[in-house]
């Protein structure tokens, strides 16, 4: 989702890719202009629309806030106020691997696993 001055606007594509982000943020800029924050799905899909942004800017604008659904130290040495959601790769490659067995083994499953995110914000001034 994209949000502008109490407007949202949410924009998707098939692809998690920095090129499918760079499509996403060019499309956003060309219609409304630059937004004042954005939520990317994932770190290649936030890759692109920065990389967007600086082709269209010539930087990184800081008053852009910015959300992703991916954690990684380098987040940190954007200008902005990043919000990202820390998952938890661990638990869920091992709850993954726990339902594929027992489906493996002939079981039925039909279920839903949750694993608990960790928000990291970091707040510019």
């Amino acid at each position: 989702a994209i949000r502008r001055q109490r407007q949202m606007c949410i924009r998707d594509r098939p692809d998690n890719t920095p090129e499918g982000g760079y499509a996403l943020m060019d499309s956003l800029i060309d219609s409304q202009g630059v937004p004042q924050a954005f939520i990317a799905s994932s770190l290649p899909v936030l890759e692109g629309a920065i990389e967007a942004l600086r082709t269209r800017t010539g930087t990184v604008p800081q008053h852009i806030n910015i959300g992703t659904f991916d954690e990684h130290p380098m987040l940190g040495f954007l200008p902005n106020s990043v919000w990202s959601m820390q998952q938890d790769e661990d638990t869920w490659a091992e709850k993954a691997f726990e339902l594929m067995q027992r489906a493996i083994d002939g079981e039925a499953v039909n279920e839903t696993a949750k694993v608990d995110m960790k928000l990291v914000k970091r707040s510019r001034q």
